[in-house]
């Protein structure tokens, strides 16, 4: 993959995304307890695969396995309001990485490099802390 196409990739995955603990559905779950796809307490690897893979299917529209820059704005736009205001300081991205398509396994492997970031004592799984961390180095760029 090029250096503009793994650029683009983590553009869209911040963009998309609220912080780290906040990413996907849950129901009755909050935190990042919703992260835990498989109920066992843990966050692994393998979670946040089917976190980002729920994700995609979520915002890909047409279901033709790339989401387009029309179906991101789409998703953020019916984003909750709770997460529209999250990024509502966030600056402005520049240059055109809001112009390309995202095929479902580049989406993914998004989150293998946040996993790899976050995963500070390379245990395979992420700790409130290496979360809370996650959250904090994002605030900061």
């Amino acid at each position: 993959m090029q250096n503009s196409s793994k650029l683009l990739v983590l553009a869209v995955a911040a963009s998309l995304i609220a912080p780290a603990a906040a990413f996907a559905e849950g129901a009755g779950k909050r935190g990042a307890g919703r992260l835990d796809a498989d109920g066992d307490g843990a966050i692994t690897l393998s979670d946040m695969r089917a976190q980002r893979a729920a994700m995609f299917d979520r915002i890909d529209a047409d279901k033709d396995g790339r989401v387009t820059p029309d179906e991101r704005a789409a998703a953020r736009k019916n984003a909750p309001e709770r997460r529209k205001a999250a990024r509502a300081d966030r600056p402005e991205r520049s240059g055109d990485r809001t112009e390309t398509t995202i095929a479902r396994a580049d989406f993914i492997a998004s989150a293998e490099r946040r996993f790899a970031l976050l995963d500070a004592d390379g245990d395979g799984k992420l700790t409130r802390e290496e979360m809370k961390a996650g959250r904090k180095g994002r605030a900061a760029r």
